[in-house]
């Protein structure tokens, strides 16, 4: 069964995006697949939420269960305000005691130069 399809194209402007948010998960292989369906979730809800301007995920190409998601926002507090949401704070959890090898790499970045 293949794994689903994530909803969004990157943007041509992507970068002019005032906050990106780059994540890294480590995934026990066995859990790889449940972990894609489930991360689609979470980025359609992302994507629905205001001030996410973008969201895209990539999978390792050598097929190891290492994912990146990166997403463009307008301002950090937005980006906050997304993970205190109560669900997005329940899958959170869920991934951590589910679905992690390793714990997560999250970082924030905002434009400085260009």
């Amino acid at each position: 069964m293949e794994a689903p399809q994530f909803p969004t194209p990157l943007p041509a402007d992507a970068l002019d995006a005032p906050i990106i948010s780059f994540l890294q998960f480590f995934i026990k292989d066995e859990h790889a697949f449940a972990f894609e369906k489930f991360m689609a979730r979470i980025m359609r809800e992302a994507l629905e939420f205001p001030g996410c301007l973008w969201a895209y995920a990539y999978k390792a190409e050598d097929m190891s269960a290492t994912y990146i998601v990166l997403s463009g926002w307008t301002d950090a507090e937005t980006v906050v305000d997304f993970e205190e949401v109560p669900r997005h704070v329940r899958a959170a959890r869920m991934g951590e005691e589910e679905f992690f090898s390793r714990p997560m790499v999250m970082k924030r970045y905002k434009r400085f130069v260009g």
